[in-house]
C-alpha cells in the first residue's frame, strides 16, 4: 500500500513538472509571437519618412507609424524637421507626400502628419503609465536605412530630460530608428524612439505614447504651404543660393547640410548692395564645429566669384574666389589669433575701402589687404564644408563715417602719464604700473 505522504509528494512533483511545462511553451509560444507574429501583424502600418531640404535633396529618414485609419502618422518632430519637405513611404511602396502636420509639439518632440489617404491599417495605443522595469518590449524602425527592421530588449527604467518623462531602454537604437513605435507583446504602442546613448550601444530612450494624447485631443493643425515657410529667409531680405538649408528664427540665421559649391560652399546674399566706398558689414558666427567655416562675403557677383572673410580650423582667413573650383581659389591672408575665441560668438567686420580691405574679430584688426581684383557687389553670409553655423546682428553700414584721428581723453592723457612716470626707469616693470593704477591688473595693461 502506497503511504498517503509519498502521494502527496507525487501529486506535488507532477504539479511542479505541469507549470513548468506551461511557463516553458508559453515563453516559447511569446517570442514567437514577438519576432513573427507581431511584425506581420504591424509592418503594414509602420512607415519610412525621408525629409529634403529646399532643393528637395534627401536630408535624412527617420519612422513613423499610422494612428488613424484616415490619414494620421505618428513620428518624431525631429524627423521630419521644421520647414522641410517630407515623404512618406509604405510598406506596399507607395510614396505620399503630407498635406498637413496634424498636430506637433517642440519641447516633447512630436510630430502628427496628415496623408490624403484613407482606409490605412493602424496600430493601437497602448498606456505608457502602466509600464514597469523590466517589461519587454519590441521595437520596429528603419535602422541606417534598413526598412522595418525588429530588434527587442527591455525596459530599464525612467528618467526626466528637460522636464520631459522618457522611457529608458536596454535595446540598441541607431539612426533611422527614430520616430518608430515600441511595442509591448499585444501590439500595443508605448513610445516612440527618440534617441540614443553616445556611451554604449544598448541604451536608448523613447518618448511616453501617452504624451501624444493630448495633442490629438486638441490638434494645432498646419497645412505644408505654411509648414515650409516656418522659420524660412525673409525673401524680401535674403536669397540663398548652392544648396544647404537656411533658416531664420527671431533675429538668428542658421545653415546646417552640405553647399553644393565648391569646398561644399554656399551662399545667402543680402538684398542691399553697397554703391560706392567705402562700406562696411558685420555679423556674429558660431560654428558648430571649429573644423568647418562660415562668416561673410563681399564683392560677390551673386555667384562664384567673392570675397570671404571666416574662421576656418580656428583661424582667421580672407580669401577670393573667382571662380567655381580649386584653381579660381586665393587665400590672400590666413592668420591664428587669440581675439578668435574657439567654441564661442564671435563677431566679423569688414572695412571695404576703395584700396585696402580691412578685417577685424571682436574688433580687433586681424587682417589688411590692399586686393583690388573684385570691386563693388553684393555682400552676405557664407558657409563651406559640412558646417553647422549660427549667425546673428548682422549689419550692413553703405555709408560709415570717415576714420576719425586718434585724440586721447583726459582721463586717458593721465593714465599715459602715470604709465611715462612709473616705467621710465624700467619699461618691463608692469607690476609696478599695475600696483599705482589699482584696478589693473598686469596681463590687462599688457
Amino acid at each position: 500500500m502506497v503511504s498517503r505522504s509519498l502521494l502527496i509528494s507525487l501529486f506535488r512533483l507532477i504539479a511542479l513538472c505541469l507549470v513548468s511545462l506551461t511557463l516553458l511553451v508559453t515563453a516559447r509560444a511569446q517570442k514567437s509571437f514577438d519576432e513573427r507574429s507581431l511584425t506581420q501583424k504591424v509592418k503594414d502600418a509602420v512607415v519610412t519618412i525621408r525629409h529634403m531640404d529646399r532643393a528637395g535633396n534627401e536630408n535624412g529618414v527617420g519612422t513613423g507609424f499610422v494612428i488613424d485609419s484616415d490619414g494620421l502618422v505618428a513620428t518624431s518632430l525631429h524627423v521630419i524637421g521644421e520647414a522641410r519637405m517630407v515623404e512618406v513611404l509604405f510598406a506596399d511602396g507607395s510614396r505620399h507626400e503630407p498635406v498637413a502636420v496634424h498636430a506637433w509639439d517642440r519641447a516633447l518632440d512630436l510630430a502628427v502628419l496628415r496623408l490624403d489617404r484613407k482606409g490605412l491599417p493602424t496600430l493601437s495605443l497602448g498606456d505608457s503609465d502602466a509600464l514597469a522595469s523590466g517589461e519587454k518590449v519590441i521595437a520596429v524602425g528603419n535602422p541606417m536605412g534598413l526598412e522595418r527592421s525588429v530588434v527587442s530588449g527591455l525596459i530599464s527604467g525612467f528618467r526626466r530630460f528637460d522636464h520631459s518623462r522618457m522611457i529608458q531602454l536596454a535595446i540598441p537604437i541607431e539612426p533611422g530608428n527614430s520616430g518608430g513605435p515600441l511595442f509591448n507583446p499585444r501590439a500595443e504602442v508605448l513610445g516612440l524612439l527618440n534617441m540614443k546613448s553616445t556611451l554604449t550601444a544598448n541604451l536608448g530612450f523613447a518618448t511616453p505614447i501617452n504624451a501624444l494624447k493630448p495633442l490629438l485631443a486638441r490638434p494645432n493643425s498646419m497645412t505644408m504651404n505654411k509648414w515650409l515657410r516656418l522659420g524660412a529667409l525673409d525673401e524680401g531680405l535674403w536669397t540663398s543660393s548652392m544648396g544647404a538649408l537656411w533658416s531664420s528664427k527671431v533675429d538668428r540665421i542658421s545653415v546646417q547640410g552640405k553647399g553644393a559649391g565648391f569646398g561644399g560652399k554656399s551662399l545667402c546674399h543680402f538684398h542691399q548692395e553697397p554703391s560706392t566706398f567705402p562700406y562696411e558689414l558685420k555679423v556674429r558666427v558660431k560654428l558648430g564645429d571649429e573644423s568647418g567655416a562660415a562668416g561673410l562675403i563681399f564683392g560677390s557677383d551673386g555667384s562664384e566669384r567673392q570675397y570671404g572673410f571666416y574662421p576656418s580650423n580656428g583661424q582667421l582667413r580672407l580669401t577670393r574666389f573667382d571662380g567655381p573650383s580649386v584653381y579660381s581659389w586665393n587665400i590672400l591672408s590666413q592668420v591664428q589669433t587669440p581675439h578668435y575665441r574657439l567654441g564661442d560668438w564671435n563677431t566679423l567686420s569688414v572695412r571695404h575701402e576703395k584700396d585696402r580691405i580691412s578685417c577685424f574679430v571682436n574688433g580687433q584688426l586681424v587682417i589688411e589687404s590692399k586686393d583690388r581684383a573684385l570691386r563693388l557687389g553684393q555682400v552676405g553670409l557664407a558657409k563651406f564644408r559640412d558646417t553647422q553655423a549660427d549667425y546673428s546682428n548682422f549689419m550692413f553700414n553703405p555709408t560709415p563715417a570717415e576714420k576719425v584721428p586718434f585724440e586721447p581723453d583726459s582721463d586717458l592723457t593721465q593714465l599715459l602719464a602715470k604709465i611715462q612716470t612709473h616705467l621710465g626707469d624700467n619699461p618691463s616693470s608692469m607690476q609696478a604700473l599695475s600696483a599705482s593704477i589699482g584696478d589693473q591688473s598686469p596681463d590687462q595693461l599688457q
